[in-house]
């Protein structure tokens, strides 16, 4: 909630389906309609997608997270998952229990989620990313509330001495 969200659709080309968009709702029709066969080249290019993702995330100045949901990963693509330079990678894997993918096994670095049936997986990546964004926010150097801190000393120092007496 309150993050500004975009969806990237990828094959064997990425394309930005619904740009950064404060919101979500607004993803579901286009949700709807996604299917291999609107996609105007066949593959699975993952490594396209991420770089699109990359690119939506750097124009919007600050952290971000990144969740593929797909039944497998193109080995050559591995590499460039698992070197990603986003605050978080996830990937939500749709392959049927007991089925492995060889790019989904050759990720290092990112974490893979079965779906499940209850919304387990889910509720663990809302949590993933509310981590990851509580991280962000500690490492943005652009807080205001963390340059303040010496005017504060001031006051404090000046009610202290309300206290102080001699002996």
């Amino acid at each position: 909630a309150g993050a500004r969200t975009a969806l990237v659709a990828y094959a064997g080309s990425a394309h930005v389906v619904v740009p950064m968009t404060d919101d979500p709702g607004v993803m579901l029709p286009y949700l709807a309609g996604l299917s291999p066969e609107v996609m105007p080249e066949a593959g699975d290019r993952a490594g396209l997608a991420l770089a699109q993702a990359e690119e939506l995330l750097a124009r919007e100045g600050g952290a971000g997270a990144v969740l593929f949901v797909t039944d497998g990963i193109d080995p050559a693509d591995a590499p460039a998952l698992s070197g990603a330079g986003v605050a978080l990678l996830a990937v939500l894997s749709a392959l049927p229990e007991g089925q492995s993918d060889r790019g989904l096994d050759a990720l290092s670095g990112v974490t893979v989620l079965p779906l499940t049936p209850d919304g387990g997986d889910v509720a663990r990546i809302d949590r993933m990313l509310d981590a990851a964004q509580a991280r962000a926010l500690l490492d943005d150097d652009r807080q205001p509330w963390q340059d303040r801190g010496p005017w504060l000393a001031w006051p404090a120092a000046l009610l202290t001495l309300l206290w102080f007496r001699r002996g």
